[in-house]
């Protein structure tokens, strides 16, 4: 237990550091195309196509190469034409492995997972979302319309990006955390799922909360809070 906590804590302060990096923005003019504005190497999430399986509730198996399109929030997969398709139907799908890394569909998006600490799951979904939206006005000046908050539109407004928007619209890639069980099922984290996730533990989780001061966005203050709950 010992050591992987102290993993746990050195691989926390590597991730956070790379949090800590600004988030590359890109503007996106009305009329172009997201997939042909954003740097090729960010449209995946692995440079190149890496050997994986599909795993379906029915018992059955896919193993072909499989990559996940960060923009579309798609698991693209290449068949034996060469052709690179879509997975479809993943709420039929109990889970999928691209290389060393496994993912899973919550329900509205895939998440890869991070770290398992007991019967709980930690994981992450990659996307991009809308930061700011701009209308053009006369002459073709822009006028601010209102900012999207990250946040709300993660736990709150799951509808895909426009491929195509009709205004001036800042883009950027968000990471979102999210708690699972072992059934897999997994909630974004935030303060109401984390007291459903410890709904028999709530005056512990209520004490911890009181005294710790939790970014639920930061994965090491997430994995602080579930070692510290493994306990009570």
């Amino acid at each position: 237990m010992k050591k992987v906590i102290v993993l746990l804590f050195f691989t926390g302060i590597i991730l956070s550091a790379l949090s800590a990096q600004k988030t590359k923005r890109y503007t996106i003019m009305p009329g172009e195309n997201i997939i042909e504005v954003v740097s090729q190497s960010e449209l995946y999430e692995y440079p190149q196509f890496e050997k994986g399986a599909v795993y379906f509730k029915d018992g059955a198996k896919s193993s072909v190469r499989l990559n996940y399109h960060i923009v579309y929030e798609e698991i693209h997969f290449i068949d034996p034409k060469g052709d690179t398709l879509s997975v479809i139907n993943p709420a039929e799908i109990s889970s999928i492995v691209i290389g060393k890394d496994q993912f899973y569909y919550e329900g509205k998006r895939y998440v890869k997972l991070d770290t398992v600490i007991g019967e709980v799951k930690l994981a992450a979904a990659k996307f991009f979302t809308a930061v700011k939206k701009q209308k053009v006005g006369a002459y073709g000046n822009t006028t601010d319309g209102a900012a999207e908050s990250i946040n709300s539109y993660v736990t709150l407004n799951n509808a895909k990006l426009e491929l195509t928007p009709q205004s001036v619209t800042t883009i950027a890639q968000q990471n979102v955390l999210f708690l699972g069980n072992r059934f897999n099922l997994f909630l974004p984290v935030t303060k109401k799922n984390i007291f459903l996730v410890y709904n028999k533990k709530e005056s512990q989780l209520k004490q911890y909360l009181q005294k710790a001061n939790l970014d639920y966005s930061s994965r090491q203050d997430i994995i602080n809070l579930i070692l510290f709950m493994n306990t009570q």
